[in-house]
């Protein structure tokens, strides 16, 4: 005779009711919050369920499920994490070893388990979908799948890193790990990472389905015993030469740029290790690795930086956002130079209708040429064609004088419904707002580059609206980008930045300092270039004429070193010229020394006091930092974290290194 079903267990977080189907139905929902998070409550919760559970005989499966309407688990409490950074290598150990046994019960019950995912499963969630026998997910765009600690400086430590290799192969598993991509129900039902795919409404019904039949739309689904004898062998696929394998993945590693390389090279050497290793054993070498990387500066500088992401997505700045905007469809772009072309391009890869303006012929066309987008892109003929326009973005020579004349016309020639910008990046809003006749309709949208720099500075002025500071930042948002509200002064916050960056590099080649030696301690630190290098590429006459605009309009504290004036005389312009600082081919070609170099220098070189590369990069970020202490006293951000923001989205500032002022905190604690 079958034992009657228990009554429904609950607890802060979990539930368990038992269907007539003799399933177990466990549903996580924190109370108060828009998703699961993996902290020591709800694990506790669930170990309380699972006991429940394994005394609940002739049970025909368990379904594990979440009540949140967007997300299935988001993972460990990252609140948490940071509050048991210092924490020792025992202790973190014990921490793994805790959600490893745990999540592993769901492998062992007496009944076969399954997850019924929808929404966002990732970090903790994914590795405890994976204790699960098999994953159910829904089709919805809003379901995606992930392990993502590499990107806060960790590694899986629930056992994700021991079942991903023996469920999917080594190879797939690596890449998946390293990179700490999501990936879609697709791409996951491909690689037999998810059993079945349904509709979201059909979730638990298809899970009940496949408890009962063991099949799903007439397929048999993988044995249990075969599910669950997964996890007590080898790694699939294992390479020939692992040897080999490490090195190629190594060079992977290293050519990716988006993440600091520490907690990757420490997760590739405990896969390699330990996939020939028991399911015991692996779990333990996966806890040991964890220890590594655990408390290291890249994961407390990518745990800051994961902060500055939640702060930005709530606050960028002056801004209210309860002011909402239609979205954005058409734009218009005055000037069609390098960044005007860059900006029409970015547009139409997000699928504007894009209107475009310049006096030169030529540079329309050439747009028009390189043009590979679905969205449509028209000539203007006149500055009358954006009247139907929602925002035009004025790029024209980076002048007062021209902009004011420019602006002029463009506000007398379209209604006052449609938001003007100017893309300047040095000359303040007050200086060119005078000539926009409804200055509530104007302000500054900066981009620092719209194909590499993720930044965008959004201005207002004095008289511009709430709502034109609120549509800027919506825009930017649909646009991919990452704005920062910043307040208006020469130069605003990126270039004040730039500016000192590059005064203090200069100061450093007066003392006697080799500029590719500097500018290989500043890559060495994680910039993707260095300052001379940068300056090349920027152009040795703009870094004076953005410098000049900066100081006409206020701002003193830049660089009045004769050495670039003395190149750019010598038509030693940079990278167009295939001359500046270095020498170049072609105008994308790698730089090369310069041997002429040394001696037009050395007239200007003061001292000869050679730094290390570490004493380099404290005089350049203690002189940046200084400059960003003064930006914030002076309320150009309305948050320190803003700051951090614009340094590492708008001049590539090391993400792992958490931010100029994150940076500069660490140092004052350290001594």
């Amino acid at each position: 005779m079958t034992a009657s079903l228990p009554p429904a267990v609950s607890t802060a977080n979990v539930r368990v009711e038992f269907l007539p189907e003799r399933i177990a139905l466990v549903t996580l929902d924190m109370p108060g919050k828009s998703a699961n998070v993996l902290c020591r409550e709800l694990q506790d919760d669930l170990e309380t369920i699972l006991n429940v559970i394994d005394q609940t005989p002739d049970l025909v499966g368990c379904i594990l499920y979440s009540a949140k309407p967007r997300i299935f688990v988001a993972g460990a409490d990252i609140q948490a994490i940071v509050e048991t950074l210092d924490w020792s290598d025992e202790k973190i150990i014990e921490f793994c070893q805790r959600g490893q046994q745990l999540y592993d019960r769901f492998h062992r019950l007496p009944c076969p388990s399954i997850a019924a995912i929808h929404g966002a499963c990732v970090g903790g969630g994914m590795e405890l979908a994976l204790g699960c026998d098999w994953r159910l997910a829904t089709g919805s765009p809003q379901t995606f799948l992930g392990l993502p600690e590499v990107k806060l400086g960790l590694i899986p430590g629930w056992a994700g890193t021991v079942r991903l290799p023996r469920l999917i192969g080594l190879s797939s598993a690596t890449d998946y790990l390293l990179s700490g991509r999501n990936i879609s129900v697709a791409e996951a039902q491909t690689l037999k990472l998810v059993d079945a795919v349904c509709e979201p409404e059909q979730l638990l019904a298809s899970a009940k389905e496949i408890l009962i039949t063991r099949q799903w739309q007439g397929q048999r689904l993988v044995d249990l015993t075969t599910a669950r004898s997964v996890q007590d062998q080898a790694a699939r696929d294992l390479p020939a030469d692992l040897e080999a394998f490490r090195q190629q993945e190594l060079s992977a590693i290293a050519a990716r740029h988006d993440i600091h390389d520490f907690a990757p090279r420490q997760l590739l050497d405990h896969l390699i290790g330990s996939c020939r290793m028991t399911f015991e054993a692996a779990c333990h070498s996966e806890a040991l690795a964890m220890a590594e990387v655990y408390g290291s500066p890249s994961s407390r500088g990518l745990l800051n930086l994961f902060f500055l992401n939640e702060h930005n997505r709530k606050n960028p700045g002056a801004v209210n956002l309860k002011l909402t905007p239609a979205p954005l469809e058409r734009i218009g772009i005055v000037g069609i130079g390098v960044m005007g072309q860059a900006i029409a391009q970015m547009a139409g890869q997000c699928g504007l209708e894009t209107w475009v303006y310049d006096t030169s012929v030529e540079a329309v066309n050439r747009l028009q040429q390189n043009w590979k987008h679905r969205s449509s892109l028209h000539r203007a003929e006149s500055l009358k064609d954006f009247s139907n326009c929602q925002l035009i973005i004025e790029s024209a020579l980076e002048e007062t004088l021209a902009k004011r004349n420019l602006l002029q016309s463009l506000s007398r020639a379209v209604p006052n419904s449609v938001v003007i910008a100017t893309n300047t990046s040095a000359i303040p809003l007050k200086n060119l707002q005078p000539a926009v006749q409804e200055p509530s309709r104007f302000c500054g949208i900066h981009f620092c580059h719209p194909q590499l720099m993720q930044l965008i500075e959004v201005i207002g002025g004095d008289e511009t609206s709430p709502e034109t500071v609120a549509a800027a930042v919506h825009w930017c948002r649909q646009w991919r980008k990452t704005p920062v509200v910043v307040g208006d002064a020469a130069g605003f916050v990126v270039n004040r930045l730039l500016a000192a960056m590059l005064d203090s590099s200069l100061e450093l080649l007066i003392a006697g300092n080799r500029h590719d030696a500097i500018d290989s301690a500043m890559r060495e630190f994680g910039f993707p270039g260095g300052p001379f290098e940068i300056m090349d590429v920027i152009g040795l006459d703009t870094v004076i004429h953005a410098g000049r605009e900066m100081i006409l309009a206020g701002h003193p504290q830049v660089s009045r070193s004769p050495i670039v004036p003395r190149l750019v005389k010598l038509g030693r312009l940079g990278r167009k010229s295939l001359l500046g600082f270095y020498r170049y081919t072609a105008t994308d070609a790698t730089a090369e020394l310069d041997p002429t170099l040394p001696a037009l220098l050395q007239p200007y070189q003061t001292s000869n006091e050679p730094r290390s590369p570490a004493a380099i990069q404290h005089h350049i970020l203690l002189g940046m930092a200084q400059q960003a202490e003064s930006i914030v006293a002076a309320g150009l951000v309305a948050d320190r974290r803003d700051l951090d923001i614009c340094v590492i989205y708008g001049l590539g500032f090391p993400a792992h290194v958490g931010g100029l002022l994150f940076w500069l905190d660490q140092q004052r604690r350290a001594t």
